[in-house]
């Protein structure tokens, strides 16, 4: 079947798009810092006349306007995160545009064009010319500091986002000659000596817990549904890059690291050995595993189809109400009615207290449930 031009990008070599798109972010980027720095610059700068590092550049940013906060947010923070965003989502495998290049190839254009724009302009200079490299190196180094700054946290929203690149995962099943009460009873009392450990995932025939070590193993244990008196055993490792979750050496090492722990305590009593995957078991531990590669937006809407139908309609009707109070109080407020702040807050308080309630009954409702099966499974299954 013929791939469209969509999925070719999406399935080639990325390291070209990666570079191309990163000059795409660049220049969008280029074209909203330049006037909002030289506003700044004319912010700080004396009149002409006067004795400064700043006079300058003081001929050039009169030309352009102070933008509103809300311009100045969406420019700097919501745009760049939103293009990165999306383009980053497309690529197959995922790869995450780092803002923070964008940031600093921005500094450095916009150092290269400020050279080249004032030296056309060099008859305005009212100073000497290591004065005004003083002030141009100055506010090149600021601009370089901060915009890294920026640049580092808006990759790492980017990347909680969408989530890192799934790599190559390894899985691998045991069984283990031993009943699950007693196994689990063995992790929960006995393992945690050697190692710490968090539950992710815990049901009267199911236990996944999450080795606090650097890199991760998620280890999870379930009855046989073959033979009662045996155990199932998985260990997923992943090392969790930057961009990328994998099993990698590291990973492997640790996973046979505690392999060798648990036969150890289980010397004399139960014998380990690798077997084919277990439905259950290895499914859970696998999904527990690659969570940090999944986007925000997935599990969001994975959440949002736990709760009843009702109740989704009920917060949707609250969470309209609440905007459509909020527009008749901004409205009152330009046609230079007094409104009383209170009253728009406390209202505002008991629409949050309404919508945590109905998001609250489904949720409760359901650990309730879930802590009364007797398995990840129904009896028919």
């Amino acid at each position: 079947m013929t791939q469209s031009l969509s999925d070719r990008f999406r399935l080639q070599d990325s390291t070209m798009n990666l570079f191309i798109f990163t000059l795409i972010g660049t220049g969008l980027q280029t074209a909203f810092t330049i006037p909002s720095l030289l506003y700044v610059v004319q912010g700080f700068a004396p009149p002409p006349h006067t004795n400064s590092i700043f006079s300058p550049l003081w001929p050039f940013p009169h030309y352009f306007s102070w933008p509103t906060i809300e311009t100045l947010i969406a420019l700097y923070f919501i745009v760049p995160i939103i293009f990165c965003t999306i383009v980053s989502s497309r690529f197959k495998p995922k790869r995450i545009i780092p803002l923070i290049n964008i940031q600093l190839t921005t500094v450095v254009f916009f150092g290269f064009a400020s050279l080249v724009g004032i030296s056309a302009g060099s008859e305005n200079l009212r100073t000497d010319y290591g004065t005004f490299a003083a002030a141009f190196v100055t506010l090149w180094v600021l601009s370089l500091f901060l915009f890294a700054i920026v640049g580092v946290y808006e990759t790492s929203l980017v990347r909680w986002l969408i989530g890192v690149n799934e790599g190559n995962i390894e899985r691998k099943t045991y069984s283990v000659s031993f009943n699950f009460d007693s196994f689990r009873s063995l992790i929960l009392n006995e393992f945690k000596n050697s190692y710490d450990f968090r539950i992710e995932r815990e049901a009267p025939t199911l236990l996944v817990v999450r080795i606090l070590k650097t890199p991760r193993v998620i280890l999870g244990i379930g009855p046989d549904r073959f033979d009662s008196s045996k155990s199932i055993l998985c260990l997923v490792p992943c090392a969790l890059s930057l961009y990328e979750l994998k099993t990698d050496k590291e990973a492997r090492k640790v996973r046979d690291d505690i392999l060798f722990n648990l036969r150890g305590r289980l010397t004399g009593k139960a014998e380990v050995t690798e077997t084919i995957d277990d439905a259950i078991v290895s499914t859970t531990a696998y999904a527990v595993a690659i969570q940090p590669t999944l986007t925000k937006f997935k599990t969001t809407k994975d959440w949002w189809a736990t709760i009843p139908t009702p109740f989704q309609y009920a917060f949707g009707v609250t969470f309209l109400a609440w905007i459509l109070i909020t527009f008749l109080f901004q409205e009152q407020t330009k046609l230079g009615v007094t409104v009383d702040f209170s009253i728009y807050l406390e209202i505002s308080i008991l629409m949050l207290l309404v919508s945590v309630a109905e998001l609250g009954i489904p949720l409760w409702h359901e650990i309730r449930e879930t802590k009364r099966r007797d398995s990840p499974r129904s009896p028919s299954s």
